[in-house]
């Protein structure tokens, strides 16, 4: 899961520079949240137990919000 850029091609070059350096900073905590989800999930199925997967379109921002000032403490 991550972030990209809607209709790249409505900013300017400066502007898609900026708004790919703002994306690293978002998007690399939420790929170490899904490696961790999905190590977690593993460990789980390891253990025969069904897992109904969450789908991304139903994580709202607010979880995300929740989860990534979680993560930073």
């Amino acid at each position: 899961m991550y972030l990209k850029i809607k209709e790249p091609q409505r900013y300017s070059t400066k502007e898609m520079l900026e708004l790919q350096e703002l994306l690293k900073e978002v998007n690399a905590p939420l790929v170490k949240l899904v490696k961790q989800y999905n190590e977690n999930l593993a460990q789980i199925n390891a253990s025969k137990v069904l897992v109904e997967k969450i789908r991304l379109e139903e994580v709202t921002n607010e979880y995300i919000d929740f989860f990534l000032l979680d993560n930073e403490g």
